[in-house]
């Protein structure tokens, strides 16, 4: 059995102030935009999606204003509870969530039945938190249609930064408390041996870290700019603060 205890009360402090201390970043925001940019290429209106850490919904929303239909999972009832609220202001009816443990997602076998997904995704450190990814791939490859893509973004273990700076985790502010688990891209993939792996990006490669001082609106755009072009290229594409693999079934 596995102690999800203080994960879900790391979320549940955190989710008072999450949507503020990301949108407020504008180094962070930067990759959010790039990640959520991904994500609307991979998703067309009519498809049903999982949301692994789903959070406060900062993707899940604008998938479902396109019209995809998003099924949420999340451990933390404080950002549910922040999620439904926004869901109820803006009237949107094709999100459907559910409080659980990522690796729990087998569950929803029972609810939506085999082969029902057309894909997956799971944004900026879920996963990290997550002790039983074994459970994740072996559930995930039973919900997942054939040819169905997953898209995590996962919370690198080492980065071009880590390297330049000699400051392993000092990029990660308030969230060190958090119990993550740090992967390199190659070891993340093997974990998820079932799936074929189609591309792999580095995200916050040369754009500084969230935690960074560098705030300079210009500097900070002509950075976005390279980081978008090297993140596809080796080896800049396993050495961003994050990275993203696009997995298929």
């Amino acid at each position: 059995m596995f102690d999800y205890t203080l994960v879900k009360e790391s979320y549940n402090e955190v989710s008072k102030i999450y949507d503020k201390d990301v949108l407020s970043n504008k180094n962070f925001y930067y990759l959010y935009l790039e990640a959520l940019d991904y994500l609307f290429s991979q998703f067309k209106k009519g498809d049903v999606v999982l949301d692994l850490g789903c959070g406060t919904g900062l993707e899940a929303i604008p998938l479902a204003m396109r019209k995809v239909k998003v099924i949420g999972v999340d451990i933390s009832e404080g950002m549910l509870s922040k999620l439904k609220k926004k869901l109820e202001i803006l009237n949107i009816k094709n999100v459907e969530v559910y409080q659980m443990p990522i690796s729990n997602i087998y569950k929803l076998i029972k609810i939506y039945g085999e082969e029902s997904f057309d894909g997956a995704y799971s944004f900026f450190g879920p996963l990290n938190s997550e002790p039983n990814i074994y459970a994740v791939n072996y559930a995930l490859y039973r919900l997942l249609k054939k040819g169905a893509s997953f898209i995590p973004i996962v919370i690198n273990r080492w980065c071009l930064y880590d390297f330049l700076t000699l400051k392993p985790r000092k990029r990660f502010g308030i969230y060190r408390k958090f119990r993550f688990r740090y992967y390199q891209p190659i070891e993340f993939m093997k974990l998820f041996k079932n799936f074929h792996v189609k591309e792999i990006r580095g995200l916050g490669v040369i754009l500084p870290h969230p935690n960074s001082k560098i705030k300079d609106g210009n500097l900070l755009n002509l950075l976005f700019k390279l980081d978008s072009y090297v993140s596809k290229l080796f080896p800049f594409s396993y050495l961003g603060t994050d990275f993203l693999i696009k997995f298929v079934k």
